[in-house]
């Protein structure tokens, strides 16, 4: 095991890397009752009460919303040494890949491209 590294007195900041994968292909108004209760579904998103086709698609465009505007949230600030024993535990990398940067430089870099 790596050892965990010496506060270094950084502040880092990270956001989730959007996955444009868990958007329909197909815009809401094209999908089928089906399809949209099934995307609904897969984001754990109820749809109780809805009944109209018009009101399912609504609640499908504002999760999609909601799932592009939580990748653009930033989390932070947070020091090397946190950052440095989360990417050793298995955050941010793999299919956790996340955006990150040192607070106020930067542009945002992909975790697996960075070292901490």
């Amino acid at each position: 095991a790596n050892p965990v590294a010496a506060d270094d007195h950084r502040q880092w900041e990270y956001k989730l890397e959007f996955d444009e994968s868990v958007i329909p292909a197909a815009p809401p108004a094209k999908m089928s009752i089906k399809d949209l209760r099934a995307f609904l579904d897969t984001h754990s998103v109820s749809y109780q009460g809805i009944v109209e086709k018009e009101d399912l698609e609504a609640k499908v465009k504002q999760t999609i919303s909601r799932l592009r505007n939580q990748a653009e949230e930033a989390y932070g600030p947070f020091n090397t040494s946190d950052m440095s024993s989360w990417s050793q535990q298995g955050y941010f990398s793999g299919p956790k890949v996340a955006m990150i940067r040192q607070v106020g430089l930067g542009d945002f870099l992909r975790s697996d491209r960075v070292d901490l």
